[in-house]
Formats: C-alpha cells, structure tokens, sequence
C-alpha cells in the first residue's frame, strides 16, 4: 500500500511541476523513523488550502485544475494511518512542495 502512496505523490508532484520541473524522492530517517520525502519545484500549495490537502474531495483552487477528484490525498494518509505510519506536506521555501511519509518502523523478527 506504501507504494501506491508514493505513486500519488510521484504522479503529483509530476503534474504539478513545470515543464523541466524537478522532482526528488528523499530516503531517510528521524530518530530511528524511515521516512521518504518527495519534492517538486512547482508553485507550493496556497497557504490557505494546506490544512485541508488530506481531506476528502477538497481541492482547492481548480482554476489549474488536473482533472482529479481530490481523494488521492485522502486515501494516502488513510493508507499511511492504518500502517502506524504519517504523512504531512510543507511548502519549501525555495517552491515546490514536499510531501514527509513517516512509516512504522519494525523490530526484527527473533527466532
């Protein structure tokens, strides 16, 4: 399910950067936490819509509308919460927005 989290960021950031855009994928982790960063250079999300960008059917502006029906968000952080897991989006103050999955870290099996 994680992947298909990561293609709805992916697809996005895609649709939302320019052309020639740049978009980075970022593996790491905090305090122990695997997380996954994807970043774009498009114009950000407005400040005004980024407490609702995870709730269902909300789409914000359509002016530049992409054609989606706003629950690709929705179903993420639902996938995300279901695993233990988050997801959260900031705007970069460079452009472009990045989109933090924090995903359950497990310990390994004992035999």
């Amino acid at each position: 399910m994680t992947e298909r989290v990561l293609d709805n960021l992916i697809s996005n950031a895609i649709a939302y950067s320019p052309a020639g855009g740049n978009i980075k994928v970022i593996v790491g982790h905090t305090d122990g936490q695997p997380e996954v960063h994807v970043q774009d250079n498009g114009p950000g999300i407005p400040p005004k819509d980024l407490p609702h960008i995870f709730e269902p059917f909300y789409r914000g502006d359509v002016s530049g509308s992409t054609g989606h029906a706003g629950l690709g968000l929705a179903i993420a952080r639902r996938i995300m919460t279901l695993q233990g897991g988050d997801i959260q989006v900031t705007n970069l103050a460079a452009g472009g927005a990045s989109f933090c999955l924090r995903l359950p870290a497990h310990s390994p099996r004992k035999a």
